[in-house]
């Protein structure tokens, strides 16, 4: 998120009058939603587990040409009707907020991560470059998965894919901490496929990156990449069987993807 705010800081737009859309973004707004991958992985971050099922309402900054959203501040500092807003403001107002329990400011900052890692459709023709949306999502003991066990691996090269990877989700999925500091980057990792045929990832996987240190930035740049190829592989579908004819659900499916600056 910091490094979210350390670009829009540095781009040449005035973010003093950034217009809302008040309408809350519902799944199928989203070009890649949040998946259970990044849900799991975000949920085992967490000091301070909700005991109930808790929604929380946030508005964030997109980045309309490639559908990022970022930067979410808790959607109470909006007021009804306002059609615009002073970003940098309410940024400010957020982070000077001494009233919210450290358990509030985790659980925001946990949706913040969910939502950073999800994308809605681009719009690289808009005449503006910012929109401010307003985003639920939901954390709950739903969200955890079991531990990632290595096992047996598939590759990309023994199955088929019944929903074929579109390539250009490798640039719109491309994290915003990378594109501020230039970085290319190398993420391996194994997914479990599901019984619908879908990927589930546990694996913190390895990276190789290039620059691999880039400061206070080198954990946010860690964990933006694991979760962008997580979304990644949360478009993937499989057919039933592999190219030998053996049975793929319950089994691993190790790949990797480059990611280059778009």
């Amino acid at each position: 998120m910091w490094a979210l705010l350390g670009l829009l800081a540095s781009i040449n737009t005035d973010l003093a009058q950034v217009a809302i859309n008040a309408d809350v973004a519902k799944e199928a707004d989203f070009r890649v939603p949040v998946s259970d991958s990044v849900r799991a992985a975000t949920w085992d971050m967490m000091t301070f587990k909700p005991a109930h099922a808790t929604t929380v309402r946030v508005a964030c900054i997109v980045m309309v040409p490639n559908g990022a959203p970022g930067a979410c501040v808790s959607a109470s500092r909006l007021t009804p009707g306002q059609t615009v807003a002073d970003w940098r403001k309410l940024r400010e107002e957020e982070d000077a907020d001494r009233s919210r329990s450290s358990a509030d400011v985790e659980l925001l900052g946990i949706v913040a991560a969910r939502l950073d890692a999800a994308r809605l459709p681009a719009k690289p023709d808009a005449k503006n470059m910012f929109a401010i949306r307003v985003f639920e999502e939901t954390v709950s003991a739903t969200d955890a998965r079991p531990a990632f066990v290595p096992g047996e691996a598939l590759t990309l090269q023994e199955v088929t894919l019944a929903t074929p990877l579109d390539g250009s989700l490798v640039q719109a999925l491309f994290p915003g901490v990378a594109m501020r500091f230039s970085v290319n980057a190398r993420v391996a990792v194994k997914c479990k496929v599901q019984p619908t045929l879908k990927l589930l990832c546990r694996d913190r996987g390895t990276m190789q990156a290039e620059p691999s240190d880039i400061g206070e930035y080198t954990h946010d740049l860690r964990q933006s990449m694991l979760f962008a190829t997580y979304q990644l592989a949360s478009t993937i579908k499989l057919d039933p069987k592999s190219k030998d004819g053996r049975d793929v659900v319950g089994r691993d499916l190790s790949f990797a993807i480059a990611w280059r600056m778009p």
